[in-house]
């Protein structure tokens, strides 16, 4: 009598969640954040897309998802992400468990500076990368939060095709590896010489000690080869 209960229990509970799960998409509007928008939502909860989606005012692309389960990890409740802006893509699965940090693994990411700069709300700290343009392409990249800021980073980055916007010259590219809390930038070759130190000092705060000096004169406007500048940057992201 027990175990017919426990199971007519269980399959009431898969019943109501899965009818949950094939509602129409625009049933999670309201539970979107106030900062968020979605202009346009479609598919169901299950499966979904959120066009013209809008953080803070900025036009930040479109967004598609996909729920799943792990069976080995049943606590733990992944969720497929698309995210495209004009030619960027970026693919990758959110994890998001009981009792342990979320994360988001990043398996490919191709993302042209302008779009990201266009995509985030005025308020986020780009730092160096505000004033260039380029491409960000990486692959396995892993990211963890805390409280929903930045508190980790795993992986490997590359900036190839940067350009100053301020004196239109070239350089690069830059190669980024992040072993958690700190990471390592610095070019491969080129007219400019880039190195910085990055470290999350809390979850959605680093510093930075940056370090460029250009190889050849005009990199820089107003600054000849050979002279290095150096700065310590704090930000938010």
């Amino acid at each position: 009598m027990i175990r017919r209960r426990l199971l007519m229990a269980l399959l009431t509970l898969g019943l109501v969640f899965g009818s949950l799960l094939w509602l129409p998409a625009r049933i999670i509007e309201p539970l979107l954040p106030p900062s968020a928008e979605c202009g346009v939502l479609k598919g169901t909860v299950w499966r979904g897309q959120c066009d013209d989606l809008r953080i803070r005012g900025s036009r930040s692309g479109s967004i598609a998802w996909a729920l799943g389960l792990s069976i080995q990890r049943p606590l733990t409740f992944p969720v497929r992400l698309r995210w495209t802006k004009d030619s960027s893509v970026a693919e990758g699965t959110l994890q998001a468990a009981l009792f342990e940090p979320t994360s988001l693994e990043l398996e490919s990411v191709s993302i042209e500076l302008e779009s990201l700069r266009n995509a985030l709300p005025a308020d986020v700290f780009l730092g160096p990368l505000a004033g260039v343009d380029g491409q960000i392409d990486a692959s396995g990249l892993r990211l963890q939060f805390d409280t929903g800021r930045l508190s980790a980073l795993h992986g490997e980055a590359t900036l190839t095709r940067a350009t100053l916007l301020k004196s239109g010259a070239h350089f690069g590219p830059i190669f980024g590896r992040f072993d958690g809390r700190s990471g390592t930038v610095r070019d491969r070759g080129g007219p400019l010489e880039f190195n910085a130190s990055v470290v999350l000092v809390a979850p959605g705060a680093f510093t930075a000690q940056v370090r460029v000096l250009p190889r050849v004169a005009g990199v820089l406007p107003g600054l000849p080869a050979g002279i290095p500048i150096e700065a310590d940057v704090e930000g938010r992201l």
